[in-house]
Parts: C-alpha cells; structure tokens; sequence
C-alpha cells in the first residue's frame, strides 16, 4: 500500500511539473478599437485583422473582418472578444459609396478613406506588418484610429 501510495505520489509531481498550466487560456479581455475623427460617419466601417503568418496588406488573405456602424457619429467603438492576445495588423476604411468593398483609384491607391494600426499614413509605398503592428495583451486593451489616407 505504501509503495502505491509512493508512486501515485511521485507520478503526480511528474505530472504537475511536465505539463504547464496557461492561467489565461480563454480569459482574454476584449480589445477596444477606437475610431476618431470619422470621416463620413454614416458610412460603415469595415475592418480587417491581419496576422503575422497573413499576407498584410493583401486583403485576400485577411483573418478576420469586423463591420462597425457610427451611427453618425464621428467618434464610435468596436469590442473585439473573439481574438487571442497577439500581434496584429488592422487594415480599416470607410465604405462611403457601401459596396463593402475597397474601392481604387487608377493608380492603384485607396479611393476611401482607409486607416491602418499605428495610425500609419499610406504614402507611396504599402505598408509592411512591421510598420502597422500592434500588440493585444492583458496591458494594452486599445488601439486608436485618428489618421485616415484617401486619394479621393
């Protein structure tokens, strides 16, 4: 009896010791886009998320996309509760004509107002993930939008 009561024993801080427990597995906060300064605020706002392994910034190969409507507002907020502390890019613009797509100019740049993460600033050449990467963890819960790029 005392031998199984040994082995037990040592068996379960092989076990305790082997396999880490994740404390936060499924405990994520939601995270909190704020736009400002809305463009056109009757127009919906579409989002793209954007991972590291994704292929920013071609929108074909977006992870996940979110619809925000302001409501007329030019301040609005969107909670994200379905994504996992990471690194990510979102890739957002305006959809004035509502055609939920992001319509070009001739040249090849955003014909609607677009804003990036890290309120990048679309100039003559597409952003890489680097320059628009945020990072969504327990201690940074908000990313704000208050620069919009447009050729329009």
């Amino acid at each position: 009896m005392k031998n199984i009561i040994s082995v037990l024993c040592i068996s379960f801080c092989f076990l305790s010791f082997s396999f880490p427990v994740k404390e936060d597995l499924g405990k994520t906060k939601p995270l909190k886009l704020t736009f400002k300064n809305i463009p056109n605020p009757s127009a919906n706002i579409r989002i793209g998320v954007f991972r590291r392994q994704d292929n920013f910034p071609d929108i074909s190969s977006v992870f996940r996309f979110y619809d925000l409507n302001p409501d007329g507002k030019t301040e609005a907020t969107l909670e994200i509760k379905d994504l996992e502390y990471g690194e990510y890019v979102f890739g957002c613009f305006v959809d004035v004509n509502g055609n939920g797509t992001l319509d070009m100019s001739p040249e090849g740049f955003p014909a609607e107002p677009v804003t990036l993460s890290n309120n990048f600033v679309i100039t003559s050449y597409a952003p890489s993930f680097e320059d628009c990467k945020v990072t969504y963890s327990k201690k940074s819960l908000e990313v704000v939008f208050e620069k919009y790029s447009t050729v329009m």
